[in-house]
């Protein structure tokens, strides 16, 4: 749930970046370099939402996702590298206890 909030986090800051960066009185190159990484911000921020809801519904395919905004998170010391690492070392574990949770409401005879 706490990597929902911080995706929506990153698109506001990829919108504010883009906003900030268009209504400057500069050259057509750093426009165009603002609105780029902005863009990125935003492709990042919708990757790990997509990530974090996956990981919300077990789902192993789109999880990974989520490790784009662990490690935009992983420099902002000392919460953000916390939670990355926790994020980085404990995916695979939590995933395999959510199987052998579900094995065990549903044991194959």
């Amino acid at each position: 749930m706490l990597y929902i909030v911080l995706a929506i986090f990153i698109a506001f800051g990829g919108v504010g970046f883009g906003i900030m960066f268009s209504s400057l009185k500069v050259s057509g190159t750093a426009i165009a370099i603002g609105i780029g990484i902005s863009g990125l911000l935003l492709l990042m921020a919708v990757g790990g939402l997509l990530g974090a809801i996956a990981i919300l519904r077990g789902n192993r395919k789109w999880s990974p996702l989520v490790w784009a905004v662990a490690a935009f998170y992983l420099g902002v010391f000392p919460l953000g590298t916390i939670l990355s690492v926790i994020m980085f070392r404990g995916l695979r574990s939590y995933f395999d206890s959510i199987e052998q949770i579900r094995l065990a409401r549903n044991p194959v005879v």
